[in-house]
């Protein structure tokens, strides 16, 4: 990620942080999306919200590799995750896609 960090622009770390703070309370809420949108640029937004994302899996990755976790103990983590999602019986949009998120960077 360092490689990605150094062509980063002032803007970029700007619109980073706001995605930080705006993940601060564990929901980034829509309206706090299309403040960072309004103020930073969609393109902006949708780079800097991957590299948010990438960032917050990087452990994951690096724990999979690491011990070469195959497809079914990744499926059963997987299986774990979700039932955090399930547990408050409200399985959201954004929960759906952070979860599609997790399969896809895990697979």
């Amino acid at each position: 990620m360092s490689t990605a960090i150094n062509s980063w622009t002032k803007e970029d770390f700007s619109c980073y942080l706001m995605i930080v703070a705006a993940a601060a309370d564990g929901v980034i809420e829509e309206a706090e999306i299309e403040h960072i949108k309004e103020t930073a640029g969609e393109a902006t937004f949708e780079k800097m919200f991957a590299a948010f994302n990438a960032a917050m899996l990087a452990p994951a990755l690096a724990y999979k590799n690491a011990h070469d976790l195959d497809a079914d103990a990744v499926d059963e983590a997987l299986h774990d995750a979700m039932s955090v999602y399930m547990a408050d019986g409200d399985f959201d949009q954004s929960e759906l896609d952070q979860f599609e998120r997790l399969k896809k960077s895990l697979s």
